[in-house]
């Protein structure tokens, strides 16, 4: 199997297929996008497209608290008022409901940025 490298070495038109697909799935789905890059021709496995995942969503985290104005400081007092908002609606999935109370939140900026 390739490493994540070697998706990071995709042909730009097939990774920038695979990044959309990545956010359009929320970075879930890795299975069936790992089987789309098999029909594409390129023979890797979930572990390495969740690998991968991992680190875009990363990136796109820290592009999107530049945009903010946010350092990390910033990101983490933001990420413990979510998980605030999320405990006090109470529930089981804690940090769940608290990523989705993010995404609400910069929900405006982040579609401002594409």
């Amino acid at each position: 199997m390739p490493p994540v490298a070697t998706l990071s070495s995709l042909p730009a038109k097939l990774r920038i297929q695979l990044d959309e697909r990545l956010r359009a799935s929320g970075f879930d789905d890795l299975e069936e996008i790992a089987a789309w890059l098999v029909e594409q021709g390129f023979d890797v496995s979930k572990s390495t497209v969740r690998l991968y995942a991992v680190r875009l969503k990363r990136a796109q985290e820290i592009d999107l608290a530049e945009s903010l104005g946010l350092n990390d400081v910033g990101v983490v007092k933001l990420r413990l008022q979510c998980a605030a908002i999320a405990a006090s609606a109470g529930g089981d999935d804690l940090f769940g409901l608290a990523d989705q109370v993010l995404g609400w939140a910069v929900e405006p900026v982040s579609e401002a940025l594409e």
